[in-house]
């Protein structure tokens, strides 16, 4: 519990950042990422005053639940060099309206957006569509506002988990 922390400026030398970090640091509200290739499982776990996850350039690696109830993250561009989101990495961020995937992330995992209500666009880069081949269980559920996914372009697109789409009330197609 790190109540009042609000920003961290890391050396360059920082790549990782391990498990559970900033864990319940719900006052924190900017890191510099530029650097960061990992972040582990849980590294800012309920973390409410995040805004955005941006500007990561050398992000590789986003652990189970990195993200989870995040509650004031409205917006997350994953950059070229992503190959992994873990399982419940979005969960429960109920800000997030948008989300920008531009790596090359064969599965995204069950779970990893569950439970973000207001999120209402996911943009796919070209080569996100051609490398995608699993949506895990309860992916999107309870994603409230999305209403339009197109999958038609995903070549590689084999399975999706069971409920991908509970509760997601608003949506229209897929």
């Amino acid at each position: 519990n790190c109540d009042n922390l609000a920003r961290v400026t890391l050396p360059d030398t920082v790549t990782v950042l391990q498990e559970g970090l900033f864990y319940d640091c719900e006052a924190l509200k900017q890191l510099n990422t530029a650097s960061i290739t990992r972040i582990e499982a849980e590294a800012f776990y309920n973390c409410d005053s995040i805004g955005k996850l941006a500007d990561t350039p050398l992000l590789t690696y986003v652990g189970d639940r990195a993200f989870y109830n995040c509650t004031g993250l409205q917006d997350v561009e994953l950059g070229e060099a992503v190959t992994f989101v873990g399982e419940e990495c979005f969960g429960n961020c109920v800000e997030l309206s948008s989300i920008t995937m531009n790596g090359t992330i064969p599965g995204i995992s069950r779970y990893c957006f569950y439970g973000c209500r207001n999120l209402k666009e996911i943009r796919f880069s070209d080569q996100q569509k051609r490398s995608l081949r699993l949506i895990g269980v309860e992916a999107f559920a309870q994603c409230e506002q999305l209403k339009n996914l197109d999958f038609r372009e995903f070549s590689q697109l084999k399975q999706m988990g069971e409920r991908t789409f509970s509760g997601c009330r608003e949506l229209i197609s897929v």
